[in-house]
């Protein structure tokens, strides 16, 4: 019998698991590396078949042993791109997809892999300019169109972003993302039946769809006479189906059900639904980075901090507990003619895991001093407001409601001494269950109310601890509850803390046409309405455990509580 060739082995190997016979690639993939390969071009092929066999680190591992081989060769670095990004290290996967294309610019897959992380890294209207270098390349390339009509709709350009989507289609009319993300701008433009049209489309190509479901969910607010629509859904779980979609359709129902004010029954369904989320038995808030940057970012440290950058952007930071207005707020200020909202961009957290990745304080602490005589801090700087203006150069004013940036507000006031901070504060309850109510699928502790709680106090000890650090008057708290009782006088502080001469299209910010991404994108939509508040009393029967855990927060609404069933520790009690 003939001795099989590495080559040979590996193709074996990958056809196994094209037909999902993982055990026996997995086997395959043993017996290579007892010998594993040397060559350039068995380098590369082993690499592709670990990525298709799902062991990314062997594939990033012998993709780099090919780029060590031939250092100049684009095919090698673009699969070694394609895997850093399929393990979400988009720093490393962009450089390496951009050493691809400057190399070789006609690879088709390298662009389109670049835009991607472009895309995630929030910077839309770069990932455009590459996904127009890939229509020369492959003009028939569904997928590019898709990702164009991305970009444009979070870029504002609407009208774009349909033609792009639609032109997705007509090349694929099987592309359910270009489906799904046109259902997603229609019900941001306040078209809900145009919305729901393409969701069911979507749903038509791919029947346990759950991002299609619980878009169909939050269109409008449904009642009794939707029963049958309800049921629909229902039956829709009896199909087999991966536990996220599934978790996806529940939240669709519960959702519904609670509009239907079946408040037992949505809660049902609520509770299924994020028992499918979890992927893990517990939760640790991150207080090592935290405390890493309390010892750093001290009082006196940054009273020593120059000025910034000079730009003539002013970057605003909205910080909070998610589904606490975050959304609202920023919605209310990119209504303004000289404001953006930028919506969540993630790089101020990224910037703190770089500088931070070392516990050593005391290198720590080297580390900052010498950025304040370096270079260093400015390359933040240079590298944060890149990716604020993108797209958004006209503005004076420009948004970040990212809400957990309240962990980093030391480091953002080193970086930005003169940013403005808007803190968006919203009832304990209402804030912790309008989470768990949300399918938030990269929030690893919204899936459980006592990893919720721990969040919750874990932000409010945060943030006090900052409010003792900043300046007085640096951070502006915003309340939930009088911004929607009182919008006016809320939304004139707002503006005027923005340094932004008032503008009546404020009072107006349902109707600014723009991209809302987060869970909120249905609320925007509309004027500021009331039902939101004290939510929490149709379901507190389930909330008893999160009301005695959050004690020391809800202290001034002890009365009320107490006639929702709801009894609260004594404000002495150890621990509250």
């Amino acid at each position: 019998m003939a001795v099989e060739s590495l080559e040979e082995k590996i193709t074996k190997a990958s056809t196994l698991v094209s037909n999902n016979h993982f055990d026996e690639a997995t086997l395959i993939f043993d017996e290579i590396l007892i010998s594993p390969p040397k060559t350039l071009a068995g380098c590369i092929h082993f690499g592709r078949f670990c990525a298709q066999l799902g062991k990314l680190d062997y594939s990033i591992e012998f993709l780099t042993r090919a780029t060590e081989i031939e250092p100049e060769n684009a095919i090698a670095h673009g699969f070694l791109g394609a895997a850093y990004l399929e393990t979400n290290q988009l720093q490393e996967a962009e450089t390496r997809l951009r050493k691809s294309i400057s190399l070789n610019d006609t690879l088709i897959d390298p662009l389109l892999n670049l835009s991607t992380v472009l895309i995630n890294s929030n910077r839309y209207a770069e990932a455009a300019e590459y996904l127009a270098k890939a229509i020369a390349v492959k003009p028939s390339e569904a997928k590019i169109y898709a990702d164009l009509a991305i970009c444009n709709g979070e870029l504002g350009h609407y009208q774009e972003a349909i033609e792009y989507g639609e032109k997705a289609i007509k090349l694929n009319s099987g592309n359910v993302s270009a489906f799904l993300y046109l259902g997603r701008v229609y019900s941001v433009l306040g078209q809900p039946d145009t919305a729901t049209k393409y969701y069911e489309k979507a749903i038509k190509l791919n029947k346990t769809l759950g991002q299609a479901y619980e878009g169909i969910s939050k269109v409008r607010k449904y009642s009794e006479s939707d029963r049958a629509l309800i049921n629909k859904f229902k039956k829709a779980l009896t199909q087999s189906m991966p536990a996220i979609d599934r978790s996806h359709i529940n939240f669709a129902i519960g959702k519904m059900l609670d509009d239907c004010d079946d408040w037992e029954e949505a809660f049902k369904f609520y509770h299924q639904a994020n028992l499918l989320m979890k992927k893990t038995n517990d939760y640790t808030p991150p207080h090592i980075i935290t405390n890493a940057m309390k010892k750093v970012f001290t009082s006196d440290f940054l009273k020593k901090v120059e000025s910034g950058d000079n730009s003539d952007v002013t970057p605003v930071f909205i910080v909070g507990m998610p589904r606490s207005g975050t959304t609202l707020i920023e919605q209310i200020i990119a209504s303004h003619p000289q404001a953006k909202g930028a919506g969540e961009l993630k790089d101020i957290g990224v910037y703190s895991e770089e500088i931070f990745a070392n516990d050593d304080y005391t290198s720590i602490q080297h580390i900052i001093s010498q950025g304040l005589n370096s270079d260093i801090r400015h390359q933040y700087i240079d590298r944060y407001m890149q990716v604020l203006r993108n797209g958004r150069d006209s503005s004076d004013c420009i948004t970040n409601k990212t809400p957990d940036n309240y962990i980093c507000l030391g480091l953002i006031r080193w970086l930005f001494p003169e940013a403005k901070i808007i803190h968006s504060i919203r009832n304990p309850l209402d804030t912790c269950l309008s989470c768990y109510f949300q399918a938030f699928t990269e929030v690893e502790w919204s899936f459980d109310l006592e990893w919720i709680s721990k969040r919750y106090k874990f932000y409010r000890e945060t943030m006090a601890h900052w409010k003792s650090v900043l300046p007085e008057g640096a951070i502006l708290d915003i309340e939930y509850e009088s911004l929607v009782e009182d919008p006016e006088s809320n939304i004139r502080e707002i503006i005027e803390f923005c340094g932004l001469e008032w503008d009546p299209a404020c009072l107006d910010f349902s109707k600014t046409k723009r991209v809302v991404t987060t869970a909120s994108l249905s609320q925007v939509r509309q004027p500021v309405y009331k039902t939101s508040k004290l939510r929490f009393k149709n379901y507190a029967t389930h909330l008893k455990d999160l009301a005695k855990s959050l004690s020391k927060y809800l202290q001034q609404d002890k009365a009320m509580l107490k006639d929702c069933g709801l009894k609260l520790k004594p404000s002495w009690w150890p621990g509250s």
